[in-house]
């Protein structure tokens, strides 16, 4: 699971959490506001692919932000679900864009770089692309975590917008496993590329849709 506490206080005066999860176990997320004693308790049922939390009224603060502190506004690339009314034709969340496969990409091994990340011993090429409401886009950052986990920043370094994960499930069904969550709403298309076969898995979120998990345990049946 990943979290964060962002500082809204100039677009709403709230502070707001975003949260995402890689699993679909039973969890309890307590965030205490330790200067008011105010709580927030977030669960996700037992066998539920974790569900966005995108709480932007959390914690209503009592103070104004210090000069340095900024939120982006709600008209800009923010996480911030206000003015953005999902289109109901795409509240599913991510969308699985299928398998493809390219041959140039099999002869190739992964490259980790700004925008690439390699999982699972380097067989699994990661990569992400944003495009927000008013039509700016963009290439994910990427960051390695673990051997098999990293995240990707959209807008700003130090804040972590999608996590994601690629599992060896080879000894359960034959097949590697991929696991996604995202903190933000904007559109994103992530590709998955297995570089030993060539295999492409795209996966989607709409826009204005806050990220839906991705846990797709028959993304790749290559195994070893």
């Amino acid at each position: 699971m990943i979290l964060k506490v962002v500082d809204g206080r100039v677009v709403n005066s709230n502070f707001w959490v975003f949260a995402g999860g890689l699993t679909d176990v039973d969890v309890l997320v307590t965030i205490t506001d330790v200067q008011t004693g105010t709580v927030k308790t977030y669960r996700n049922p037992q066998g539920t692919a974790f569900r966005p939390i995108q709480d932007t009224s959390a914690f209503l603060a009592s103070t104004a932000p210090q000069p340095e502190s900024r939120a982006p506004s709600p008209e800009s690339p923010a996480e911030t679900l206000e003015n953005r009314a999902p289109n109901p034709s795409n509240d599913a969340g991510p969308r699985n864009l299928g398998l493809g496969f390219s041959s140039a990409t099999a002869e190739a091994a992964c490259n980790s770089g700004a925008t690439t990340l390699c999982l699972n011993q380097g067989r699994y090429q990661v990569q992400a692309q944003w495009t927000t409401g008013d039509g700016s886009t963009g290439a994910g950052q990427a960051v390695a975590l673990t051997a098999d986990t990293g995240y990707f920043w959209f807008f700003s370094p130090n804040n972590v917008e999608m996590v994601v994960k690629v599992v060896d499930g080879c000894s359960l069904f034959s097949t590697y496993w991929v696991f996604a969550a995202g903190l933000t709403d904007v559109n994103v298309v992530l590709t998955v590329t297995d570089t030993k076969t060539g295999a492409v898995r795209t996966y989607l979120n709409p826009q204005g849709v806050p990220f839906q998990p991705i846990q797709d345990t028959s993304a790749f049946a290559a195994c070893p």
